[in-house]
């Protein structure tokens, strides 16, 4: 599995499991909601800032979130 598409897993459970859609989500975090559906489709893969971004809308540590990523892999 491809780095990008563990992230796009993760952010998309993590999104989920919070009940936000993709547009607050991406309203939240200062970015596109198409933006969004890139990293949600693997398509695209985030730059740190977004990352950072990312994880303080969805108040989640940034380390516990590349953790879970790493399962991924």
């Amino acid at each position: 599995m491809l780095i990008r598409d563990a992230f796009a897993t993760v952010l998309r459970l993590e999104r989920q499991k919070q009940n936000l859609s993709q547009n607050k989500l991406a309203e939240m975090a200062g970015i596109s909601r198409m933006y969004l559906w890139r990293l949600e489709q693997g398509r695209q893969s985030p730059t740190l800032d977004v990352l950072i971004a990312l994880c303080n809308a969805l108040q989640i540590d940034a380390g516990k979130f590349v953790g879970e990523i790493t399962k991924q892999l």
